[in-house]
């Protein structure tokens, strides 16, 4: 795995995680309770070719990062030293968005859904990868395309940037603890 996309917060104050999160997991991390994200779990509603992707994505992280993790949370990240600033903002978070098109992965509905800003602590790895070559990989992961593209090139690719920059980069963590500062945000 390329290390240079796992990050680990260099600030003492953690990084910014942007994730849309169901209602539900919510009141469990106000009860006390983290977020940890079982995809074995029948409440987990990610099949076919997302499942195998989501699937890679896991298995890459808990070999490049030495976790024990049974899922991830993905959310949206900065990378500074790859030319994306930190997202300190809401709307710097939804400028990010409309500029790549709004993907459908990158929208909820307020009635189900809420959208958490977490300081991960620093040591806490975060693995990042552009939103448009994770779509690649279950796309790929489904279908040939006809291009001449096969799934090795794209998870060959897969911590590349979409470009000459990473547009959409996506943070990939195991878990949110609820002693972490997280502040909650209705969805656009």
């Amino acid at each position: 795995m390329n290390k240079r996309v796992v990050l680990k917060s260099r600030d003492p104050n953690g990084t910014k995680f942007w994730t849309f999160q169901r209602k539900s997991v919510l009141k469990k991390l106000t009860e006390g309770a983290p977020i940890i994200c079982d995809w074995s779990k029948k409440d987990v509603h990610i099949t076919g070719s997302s499942l195998l992707a989501y699937q890679y994505v896991l298995d890459l992280y808990k070999e490049g990062c030495n976790v024990s993790t049974s899922g991830l949370i993905f959310g949206h990240v900065g990378i500074p030293e790859f030319g994306v600033p930190e997202i300190e903002s809401e709307d710097r978070l939804y400028k990010m968005i409309q500029e790549v098109g709004e993907p459908s992965g990158s929208q909820f509905s307020s009635e189900t859904h809420v959208l958490l800003e977490v300081t991960v602590p620093s040591g806490i790895p975060i693995m990042v990868i552009d939103f448009y070559r994770f779509c690649d990989l279950m796309f790929f992961f489904e279908d040939d395309d006809g291009s001449g593209i096969t799934l090795e090139d794209v998870k060959e690719d897969l911590f590349l940037p979409n470009g000459d920059i990473y547009e959409l980069p996506t943070g990939h963590i195991p878990y949110i603890m609820p002693e972490w500062d997280v502040r909650v945000h209705i969805p656009r």
